[in-house]
């Protein structure tokens, strides 16, 4: 092999590199609430950019964070993951077509807009629905233990019911 060919390789290995350390390193600063979050599209921008590894990595820590501000109530820090997770989902579809190969994204941003405390029901019921046909699409082994997805749909789908709200039983379907 010539030098010129490993250099090419050795060049792409590093920028590929400075590029997931740049994105871990966005994520680290989101997580840290004592900082100012990075803009939106300096996180997407960084997705786009970054490996499949790193994005994993990425959504790792994101859905650890966001469990534990849920479990400590620490809801309005939830904010902070909504342009990650959309990232990861405009990189997952940019990749693969379609909704993309990944539910777990979908369901993530999904507790996210059921759970903060300007709760968008709509948004979390629509993002579900994805998730949900992802799953059942690419990860048939998979369905079983994500039937929380359902769950949380239909929790959603009950706060937007006007009787529900009104505490009526609801009319037959």
């Amino acid at each position: 092999l010539s030098d010129r060919f490993l250099l090419g390789k050795l060049r792409a290995k590093l920028i590929q590199e400075n590029a997931d350390t740049k994105l871990m390193g966005l994520v680290r600063d989101l997580i840290d609430t004592s900082k100012a979050p990075p803009s939106a599209g300096v996180i997407v921008s960084a997705i786009l950019g970054a490996s499949d590894d790193a994005r994993r990595l990425a959504f790792y820590r994101v859905r650890e964070f966001r469990r534990n501000c849920t479990s400590a109530g620490n809801l309005s820090n939830l904010n902070r993951l909504i342009p990650v997770l959309e990232g990861l989902i405009a990189a997952d579809k940019s990749e693969y077509g379609g909704d993309g190969r990944f539910h777990r994204n979908h369901a993530q941003l999904a507790y996210i807009y059921k759970d903060r405390p300007e709760h968008s029901y709509d948004k979390a019921i629509e993002l579900l629905s994805t998730a949900i046909k992802v799953r059942d699409s690419f990860a048939k082994n998979e369905i079983a233990y994500f039937r929380i997805y359902e769950f949380n749909r239909a929790f959603s789908r009950s706060k937007l019911d006007p009787s529900f709200i009104q505490n009526k039983k609801a009319d037959a379907p």
